[in-house]
């Protein structure tokens, strides 16, 4: 089945909103968050921890989740999780959106 890795932040109020969206799709979701769910350790591959503050930990942290829990999407819901997303979608060769993209997505000017 395919795994959607979705990368939200852990205050957000929309994230029901993705995973109905994502379950009615029927794709198998994973929420990365910033913050360890209380769950994460029993929840198999449902939740990961993301680094959302560090590029470049973060882009690992999802190349180390992807090793047992191969991910076919990454949707990033905010600029934050953007070029997280962008960047390691291309090293896991998936379709994305170029960092270029995501950061001229996110100037509202």
């Amino acid at each position: 089945m395919a795994r959607l890795l979705l990368l939200i932040s852990s205050t957000s109020y929309r994230i029901s909103d993705f995973l109905k969206a994502a379950h009615r799709a029927g794709v198998d979701v994973t929420v990365g968050s910033d913050q360890e769910q209380i769950l994460q350790s029993i929840s198999e591959s449902h939740t990961t921890t993301v680094n959302f503050l560090d590029k470049i930990k973060g882009v690992e942290d999802i190349l180390n989740f992807s090793v047992k829990y191969p991910i076919t999407t990454i949707i990033a819901t905010d600029e934050n999780t953007g070029a997280i997303a962008a960047e390691a979608s291309y090293k896991l060769k998936l379709p994305y959106n170029s960092t270029e993209a995501t950061a001229i997505a996110g100037n509202k000017l």
